[in-house]
């Protein structure tokens, strides 16, 4: 199968097994399910629709996303440095937080998770999905690609950004 998107202004295809978009269906049934263990799974689906959606608006920006763990923070400190685009620093909270309900939900067995934050969880994810799929003109894309990139210069002493 291949996904073909177009984000910003570039049209890509590629190879995919699972799309952000499919995490989010699946995230919605599981948080709406009364048993616990289904649940927490759905937590960790929401957080992944989102973060996938993060890593592949910052790829069509022109920046390189690390792997691993690195990728996590990556992600939610530069949403919020395009500063041009305020939904953008909403969508950076917005992943914090998420990430922060995956960790409870995969990692901490005594906490419980309600219906209600697995809900909210989806309701976050589908929230950051909406926000990165706007597409910006290229005047719009260029701004917001300085803006991450000035933060990377002044704050990180690095630059992520491709030639």
């Amino acid at each position: 199968r291949w996904a073909c998107s177009t984000l910003l202004s570039f049209r890509s295809c590629r190879p995919i097994g699972i799309t952000a978009a499919a995490f989010i269906r699946v995230a919605q049934d599981s948080a709406a399910r009364p048993d616990e263990a289904e649940r927490r799974p759905a937590v960790s689906r929401a957080y992944y629709a989102a973060f996938h959606s993060a890593r592949d608006f910052f790829d069509a920006l022109g920046f390189r996303v690390p792997r691993a763990e690195a990728a996590h923070i990556y992600l939610s400190r530069r949403l919020p440095a395009a500063r041009s685009a305020p939904e953008l620093a909403t969508a950076g909270n917005d992943l914090d937080t998420l990430r922060g309900y995956r960790n409870e939900a995969d990692y901490d067995l005594v906490k419980f998770v309600s219906s209600a934050k697995s809900q909210l969880a989806v309701t976050l994810a589908a929230r950051i999905l909406s926000q990165l799929s706007i597409t910006p003109n290229p005047a719009d894309q260029s701004i917001l690609a300085a803006g991450i990139s000035a933060y990377e210069t002044n704050e990180r002493r690095e630059s992520t950004r491709r030639s």
